[in-house]
């Protein structure tokens, strides 16, 4: 099988990471050269799709499924209509997206069909979370601690439609995804999320100490929205557990980046084969894994510091790589090379405890600065 991916960021990181582990083929598009998954895949090209329409569809003949992984409008705007009009088969729900991509429309949905979710302004009390309806993931979001800074806020909006202000919940935050077409679909490992000082997410976990019940009631929520929304491929579901009940944060009908890379690696089910099902016949083979504790988390370290940031970090990465043979149960992806006064990276840390996943991360720590990496060569 041959899979070819568009969009080379985040989303395309965990696209070519997950069918690396299956063996799926992989050819990445992207129009910046130097996009982060483009050592991840088999094979890359150069390419602005909206620029060389003819071009990309002769290399999309070529392969079995195309999967966008990225968010950029007019491009899937592109693809949707080569899909009706060549039939082409990528693995994405159009409709969906266009739903869940706008906080404005994902939180209609919630309110028409009872979902639990945050109060919105004007029934909210402060604090407040005031984020941008269509903005990804952190982008844009700011919390509201006083009526003096909301007046000052809601003067400098020129629209209302194009935010969301909701109250603030305390509490940890999870996240499940969803894969499947109307009638038959499937919910998996229940991450954890953990989010840093700018509400980037820093840290994934899992498996969760969560009660049975909260985890029923977060899948039965989950199922509700995927066939409410009709869904076919895949969505994540972010929540928050608030005073012991769920409350839904937002809900994202494309490939996540972060959670599926913890589902393979403690689960053995790799999330993008089962999304591949869905579309076309096709026979994955999972290695069941007993749930070990695993941690996804980026870092930078630099001569004087060394911080655990949210994923916005590696977008200032170039291609990423596979830093082998630190050690065992860890996958570390970077782009360093010898003389760089930065390292920025991903770690992927497995074990059976969080005691043995600190002391891997301690040890990787320390075989790292005794390799003097920031000496200019």
């Amino acid at each position: 099988m041959k899979m070819l991916i568009v969009g080379g960021k985040l989303q395309g990181v965990e696209a070519c990471y997950l069918a690396q582990k299956a063996n799926i083929k992989t050819l990445l598009i992207d129009k910046n050269p130097s996009c982060l998954a483009r050592n991840l895949a088999d094979s890359f090209i150069e390419m602005d799709i909206l620029k060389n329409k003819e071009a990309f569809l002769k290399k999309a003949y070529d392969c079995d499924l195309i999967l966008p992984a990225m968010e950029n409008d007019a491009v899937i705007t592109f693809l949707e209509q080569i899909q009706i009009k060549y039939h082409l088969q990528i693995a994405f729900d159009f409709k969906a997206y266009q739903i869940t991509k706008s906080k404005k429309k994902s939180d209609a949905l919630f309110q028409e069909h009872q979902i639990p979710c945050p109060k919105h302004y004007p029934d909210a009390r402060i604090p407040l979370l005031m984020k941008p309806s269509e903005a990804s993931g952190s982008e844009g979001v700011e919390v509201i601690n006083c009526e003096k800074t909301l007046e000052e806020k809601l003067q400098k909006i020129t629209g209302m439609d194009q935010w969301i202000i909701q109250e603030y919940l305390e509490g940890p935050s999870f996240s499940m995804e969803v894969i499947g077409s109307p009638g038959q679909y499937k919910t998996y490992e229940i991450t954890q999320i953990h989010i840093d000082d700018q509400y980037d997410c820093c840290r994934v976990t899992a498996p969760c100490d969560l009660e049975t019940r909260v985890k029923q009631e977060f899948q039965r929520i989950t199922l509700d929205i995927a066939e409410k929304l009709q869904l076919k491929g895949i969505m994540d579901v972010e929540v928050i557990l608030h005073n012991d009940t769920i409350k839904v944060l937002e809900i994202d009908a494309r490939l996540p980046s972060q959670t599926p890379i913890v589902v393979y690696q403690t689960t053995g089910i790799n999330l993008l084969e089962e999304l591949i099902r869905v579309f076309i016949p096709y026979t994955p083979i999972t290695v069941t894994k007993n749930n070990p504790r695993v941690v996804l988390e980026q870092w930078l370290i630099n001569k004087d510091a060394t911080s655990n940031l949210g994923e916005k970090v590696m977008t200032q990465c170039g291609p990423l790589y596979y830093y082998v043979g630190l050690v065992e149960e860890v996958d570390i992806l970077t782009d360093y090379v010898p003389g760089d006064e930065i390292l920025r990276m991903i770690l992927v840390i497995i074990g059976k405890t969080d005691l043995e996943i600190h002391a891997r991360r301690n040890y990787i720590f320390s075989e790292l600065k005794n390799k003097n990496l920031f000496q200019k060569t």
